[in-house]
């Protein structure tokens, strides 16, 4: 049993208000507002950049770093709770924090830190891929040569497809070595698996511990980065029992409150743990439109100790595609009249990110009668908006692992 702390006790709002502080200001914290505006919930973010997607169009937000106990408190002082949607924060000025923080620092030391996270999931009894921790390139070389291709991951940060590297056939080329000088010392590692299917499920866990759990989706990455998520998986009903027996198990162990996203591979048909996120994820974006409750309302709920609501689905089949910019000048926000036309059933959310290379800048979602249905229109959106159009491959994998 993991036994983590659950922050400083129940929220108590200040003249009928909740006033929560969002430790990040990119486009999960967009997507809280609505849900605060509709639940009567303020909120503050903390953010690196004035210019940032929350930044933008909230009144209230503070200019600092998630690294400065300064910010923190400033914070702090204007708010009842506190939480985050990115994990690049100082754990220890969270544990030090007077005002409530949720999920606690001790719950995300379980998450940011890969080495750990994979701890704590076999301290669950739950399975994982093999994995090594090394700190060295003497210890770098002693795994390489054990494993003939290996996946390296920076412990730390590392989303849509940065930190990773690929080492194939027990080679430590210069350029493995480069990188490792940039991210090392400490690396995880661990052999690369023939991956049938990437499933991912969020979990919404409150302060008293209530939990409701989202169906699984499945997951397609290219090159790292998630492209589309999909819904019903169609990976069967033994492995969709297992998928949410593991994520409800891991917000139980860790003590999460608010979102908890688990991702995982199936492996011969295991589901094995690959990584988690103690925040609203990307693998949920489109509870926004197609389930009785989005995330980003459930975290909220959950970390003011609101009563959580239902996270059924409303349609048959939905499909979320990313969209990702192609270059530096190609900005879909110049195309939303071709987008917005594909189809009434085509529901935008973009970003106000300047576009460049791989850059995820907004995304859509459809639900239909079946998935071929509902990927065709998003994909159709996808090239309206002038965005990285990689529908065969994904059309390809998701046909090759079924």
């Amino acid at each position: 049993m993991i036994l983590c702390g659950l922050g400083a006790g129940t929220v108590t709002p200040v003249a009928g208000r909740y006033r929560v502080g969002v430790i990040g200001s990119g486009q999960l914290g967009q997507m809280m507002i609505g849900a605060g505006v509709a639940l009567g919930v303020e909120l503050h973010f903390l953010s690196e950049d004035p210019d940032d997607p929350a930044a933008r169009v909230s009144p209230h937000h503070l200019v600092g770093s998630a690294m400065d106990p300064n910010a923190i408190a400033a914070l702090a002082a204007r708010t009842d709770v506190i939480t985050c949607e990115h994990e690049l924060i100082d754990l220890q000025i969270l544990d030090d924090c007077a005002t409530a923080v949720y999920p606690s620092a001790s719950t995300l030391a379980s998450v940011v830190d890969k080495g750990a996270m994979r701890a704590a999931v076999a301290a669950a009894g739950l399975a994982a891929p093999p994995w090594r921790v090394v700190n060295s390139e003497s210890e770098l070389c002693v795994v390489v040569e054990q494993w003939p291709d290996v996946v390296a991951k920076a412990l730390r940060g590392g989303y849509d497809g940065r930190g990773l590297f690929f080492i194939r056939s027990g080679l430590l080329s210069g350029e493995v070595l480069n990188w490792y000088r940039d991210v090392g010392p400490s690396l995880l590692l661990e052999p690369l698996l023939d991956i049938s299917a990437e499933l991912a499920v969020l979990v919404a866990r409150g302060i008293d511990g209530e939990i409701v759990v989202y169906d699984p989706v499945r997951t397609v990455q290219i090159d790292g980065q998630c492209r589309t998520v999909l819904t019903p998986h169609g990976l069967g009903d033994a492995i969709d029992a297992a998928a949410r027996e593991i994520a409800s198990t891991v917000a139980h162990e860790i003590a999460a409150v608010g979102v908890l996203a688990v991702e995982m591979f199936v492996v011969d048909g295991q589901v094995l743990v690959n990584e988690l996120a103690a925040r609203p994820h990307n693998s949920g974006h489109h509870t926004l439109d197609a389930c009785v409750t989005s995330q980003f309302e459930n975290h909220l709920r959950a970390v003011t100790g609101l009563p959580l609501g239902s996270s059924r689905a409303t349609g048959t089949a939905t499909a979320m595609v990313n969209l990702i910019a192609v270059d530096d000048h190609t900005d879909p926000r110049n195309s939303r009249d071709r987008g917005l036309g594909v189809d009434p059933r085509v529901r935008v959310h973009l970003y106000g990110k300047a576009p460049r290379p791989q850059r995820k800048v907004g995304h859509v979602t459809v639900t239909a009668d079946n998935l071929t249905e509902a990927m065709g229109l998003a994909w159709q959106a996808v090239r309206a908006f002038g965005c990285d159009d990689r529908e065969s491959e994904v059309r390809r994998q998701v046909t090759d692992d079924r």
